[in-house]
This record gives structure tokens, sequence and C-alpha cells, in this order.
């Protein structure tokens, strides 16, 4: 991109002033502000002492990060304790052979 000296000088020339407005008394259209409030009229939605009693009871904290992943290894280990305990319990040594699967036949070579 070429540009003359002109050119560049323009990109940097200072601008007009700005026109001077005068300043306005009171905003435009300006509204009147809401008289305070109090809580009173949303009392009724708060729960009573037995609702809140009845409530703790139910309630459950909520579990944090580092428990809920000591949590789940403990259910992993848990559960893969009860998976191996099961396949014990159904392993029958007798009944396997090596006809039947011929993928589990070990064969070793170079004895020498």
């Amino acid at each position: 991109l070429i540009m003359s000296m002109h050119q560049l000088a323009q990109l940097f020339k200072a601008r007009d002033p700005l026109e001077y407005m005068k300043p306005y008394i009171e905003q435009v259209g300006k509204k009147r502000p809401l008289p305070y409030t109090g809580v009173a009229w949303c009392v009724s939605a708060f729960e009573t002492p037995e609702e809140y009693e009845e409530i703790m009871k139910t309630w459950k904290p909520i579990e944090q990060r580092k428990e809920r992943r000591i949590r789940i290894a403990q259910e992993r280990k848990e559960s893969s304790v009860v998976r191996v305990q099961e396949a014990i319990e159904r392993w029958n040594p007798s009944g396997y052979t090596f006809d039947t699967d011929a993928y589990k036949t070990l064969f070793v070579g170079r004895l020498s």
C-alpha cells in the first residue's frame, strides 16, 4: 500500500472542534421515582418452622468433587470384587479342555 504524503497527513489531521450545546437543566421525560416498600407482601411465601424441619430432614449436602471421586472409585472396586467372585463361582476347571478353544493353547518354542 503506497500513500502519498498528502494522504498520510490527512489521516493524522486534527478534526474540527465540536459544536457547543447548552446543557439541559431538567431530564427529558423524567419519571417520578417509585416509593420505598417493605417485604411484608412476600412473607407469606416463606416456609413455617414445621415445614423447615421437614425440609431439613430430607436435605442432603452437595457432594464435592473429591468426595465424588472417592465414592466412585470405591463403588468400582466393590463391583469388580463382586464380578471376580461371581467368575470364580462359575468357573469349572474340570469342564475346560484344550479342544474347546484353540486360541487358549500355549505354544512353547526354543527350549534349547
